[in-house]
């Protein structure tokens, strides 16, 4: 791996970087370019490579059927991803980013004119006025945001959102497929500390691979998934791929240490030696990979 590797740690030094938002989202700490850049990364360098699409061919040929479709990305972040989709859609298409935290959202100057950013709080219904005028909502990586009792909620909120006959993209990372090979004890520790601290704090380990039953619960139809490795992917740089797991490694151990400490992880000190420790095993030729989950679909 190259020395450029440590970079994608969203904050440098050991005092613990205070969270943006009052969440348990470990990301929304430290430098905030280096968070840019990070979002930029995965998404250039890794999500999009690996699926070859935004969405579904058969819903993006059902929202590019209207003259001026309505999409939302939920926790859109810095809007990559609704970039993406801005450059194939009509000029007329609409585009809004929601998201808790507004750090992220790109400048005024820099956004295309179709497109608005609005922050919103998932587990807060959303205005009237916007309920039943979208033709597609995506949502990215809430899997580090939500507790498992608040999955059904952000469900009916965001189907609340959509026109019928509109559709739901949801695409996770699977936590619990993030592997190392050769085994790296630094990894394998992080991957274990990581999720206890997911679930002690009510998140659901076995989210996103229950997502489907989920939607299907909460009256959506059409629905189903797809499932990419990104150890079987020939269209994802394999040397690409453990930079978007360290960047995980500070801002969740950040959090343990915020929480009081769990096992070997009671200081930054601990977090900086666990990092240092599974960097160089990267360097030592140790490969990375996890499952990129999408799951869809459309409101009767």
């Amino acid at each position: 791996m190259n020395d450029a590797l440590p970079k994608a740690a969203v904050f440098s030094g050991l005092p613990p970087a205070k969270s943006w938002t009052n969440t348990i989202y470990p990301l929304n700490r430290g430098d905030l370019e280096a968070e840019q850049e990070r979002l930029n990364y995965n998404h250039h360098r890794i999500w999009l490579p690996l699926t070859g699409e935004l969405a579904p061919p058969h819903v993006l040929d059902a929202v590019k059927k209207f003259q001026a479709p309505r999409i939302a990305d939920v926790a859109t972040g810095n809007g990559v991803w609704l970039k993406s989709m801005a450059e194939e859609m009509p000029p007329q298409a609409e585009l809004y980013g929601f998201d808790l935290d507004t750090v992220k959202f790109p400048p005024v100057e820099r956004r295309m004119p179709n497109m608005t950013f609005q922050q919103h709080d998932i587990l807060n219904r959303f205005p009237q006025e916007l309920h039943g005028t979208f033709d597609l909502v995506h949502v990215r990586l809430l899997i580090f945001a939500l507790k498992s009792h608040e999955w059904s909620v952000t469900i009916q909120h965001i189907m609340e959102l959509l026109k019928p006959g509109g559709w739901i993209v949801w695409e996770e990372v699977g936590q619990i497929s993030m592997r190392s090979f050769p085994p790296s004890r630094a990894f394998d520790e992080w991957w274990r500390l990581h999720l206890i601290h997911l679930v002690n704090n009510g998140g659901n380990e076995w989210m996103p691979y229950r997502l489907v039953p989920s939607l299907r619960s909460a009256g959506l139809e059409n629905c189903d998934h797809r499932i990419w490795s990104t150890w079987s992917s020939e269209t994802v740089n394999q040397d690409d791929v453990p930079e978007v797991l360290i960047g995980l490694v500070k801002p969740t151990l950040t959090s343990v240490v915020e929480s009081g400490g769990l096992e070997i992880v009671q200081t930054m000190e601990d977090v900086l030696l666990l990092e240092s420790n599974i960097i160089m095993d990267i360097r030592n030729g140790m490969k990375l990979g996890f499952d990129w989950y999408r799951a869809w679909g459309m409101k009767p």
